[in-house]
């Protein structure tokens, strides 16, 4: 019986934390091991965190790392990455919860068919319990085929994997041996994280079972957008950054097939960055331009555009859209 670890940060989140964890101690699955990194909470996240594991009868399975100074969601994924002792390693987020047999679901599954990832179906909610949507998997295996092959499953062929780094169950080794890592002190870890996991995997498997439930309430991230102008400038700037990181990452393919493809995935995810920024309250509109140009750049030649049958209309889109004048990108962007 494999050794899981369950990795969970810890930043203000008293209100929450406790039902999250909670869910966690109590799976089915016995040998699990849990990483808290507590990433110093101005609240009292961390006093309500030691009060439920003290009284929790798993509590020497639990090893509580303090960051010493915040350090940002990113940082925390990198952290348990780098101590976790499992054979495999399932990543939460402390203000959602997982089903009672999640990760014994998972281990049966990874047992079942190996494989560099598994990614299981959620659903997401409202703090009161009202349901939003569920997003199922259609079930499916993806075998290696080599380089690329989840890649290809992915990008090219455009089937959905969601890009959140929760709710997946990795091999630890794949992901230490790939080196996959969030981008230190950047925001929205998950693009980027998934990106590279895509990248890199020869195989996964998506299963329907809903063993999550993500939780979403008015005080998350991206309504910084909305009220708060130092928040947004520095999510623009992590939307750039991650942008820039992919894009280095994805220019070691430049002479596979694929290559256009691969970037239509960072060019699609750019794109709805690119909306955010558009539609913001408080950014003006020359810093709108200022991002929206590092956004919306084209690293891929027409011709080798139109010699690849994959994805031609998309990328047509985007690299017409990266050498209009900004006015028109707001414009065009805003009716999407």
């Amino acid at each position: 019986m494999p050794l899981i670890t369950l990795s969970m940060p810890v930043y203000n989140v008293s209100g929450f934390v406790e039902a999250s964890l909670l869910s966690a101690l109590n799976q089915t699955y016995p040998d699990i091991e849990y990483i808290i990194v507590d990433d110093k909470s101005t609240d009292d996240s961390m006093d309500v965190v030691r009060k439920v594991v003290n009284g929790h009868t798993r509590r020497d399975a639990v090893r509580i790392i303090d960051h010493v100074v915040n350090k940002g969601l990113g940082d925390t994924r990198n952290t348990s990455i780098d101590n976790a002792r499992g054979e495999y390693i399932y990543f939460m987020d402390s203000d959602d919860v997982i089903a009672p047999d999640c990760i014994e679901k998972l281990v049966g599954y990874m047992e079942e068919t190996p494989v560099d990832f598994i990614a299981s179906s959620r659903m997401r909610k409202t703090f009161d319990g009202k349901l939003i949507v569920k997003d199922i998997y259609t079930p499916v295996v993806v075998h290696d085929k080599g380089e690329l092959s989840v890649a290809r499953f992915r990008y090219v062929h455009n089937n959905k994997i969601l890009a959140e780094v929760w709710n997946k169950l990795y091999n630890t080794e794949f992901l230490r041996k790939n080196n996959i890592r969030c981008i230190p002190g950047v925001h929205v870890e998950d693009v980027s994280f998934s990106y590279q996991v895509n990248l890199a995997a020869r195989s996964c498997r998506l299963v329907p079972d809903i063993t999550y439930t993500y939780h979403i309430y008015e005080g998350q991230s991206f309504a910084a957008f909305r009220n708060n102008h130092n928040r947004a400038v520095y999510l623009a700037d992590c939307f750039c950054k991650i942008r820039e990181y992919d894009v280095s990452l994805c220019a070691r393919y430049k002479n596979h097939k694929e290559y256009p493809s691969l970037m239509k995935g960072i060019n699609s995810v750019s794109f709805l960055h690119g909306q955010m920024i558009n539609d913001s309250a408080v950014l003006c509109d020359q810093e709108k331009y200022y991002y929206l140009k590092k956004l919306f750049s084209s690293e891929i030649s027409l011709l080798y555009i139109l010699r690849n049958k994959y994805n031609l209309s998309k990328n047509m889109f985007f690299y017409v859209l990266a050498y209009l004048p900004v006015k028109i990108q707001m414009y065009i962007i805003s009716k999407y």
